[in-house]
């Protein structure tokens, strides 16, 4: 289940992410807009509350979802 969690994180710092998992090299490039950035902040409180006593950390919930993609492949 992908929820919002409490880390903030960019996209970008996203796909770094993605890229140093995956072992591959890649060359990123932002495409640059005249459209202001938006930041979403998600009301996660209940969530919390009644489903995740413990909170999976961006990193280890990423390894294990490219563990798991890579074994079903």
């Amino acid at each position: 289940m992908n929820l919002a969690g409490s880390q903030k994180i960019t996209i970008a710092e996203l796909v770094n992410k993605l890229v140093v998992l995956s072992g591959k090299s890649s060359i990123i490039e932002a495409v640059r807009t005249d459209m202001p950035g938006k930041n979403f902040i998600f009301n996660n409180s209940k969530m919390k509350q009644w489903l995740l006593k413990n909170e999976t950390t961006l990193d280890d919930g990423l390894a294990e979802e490219w563990a798991y993609m890579k074994k079903i492949q």
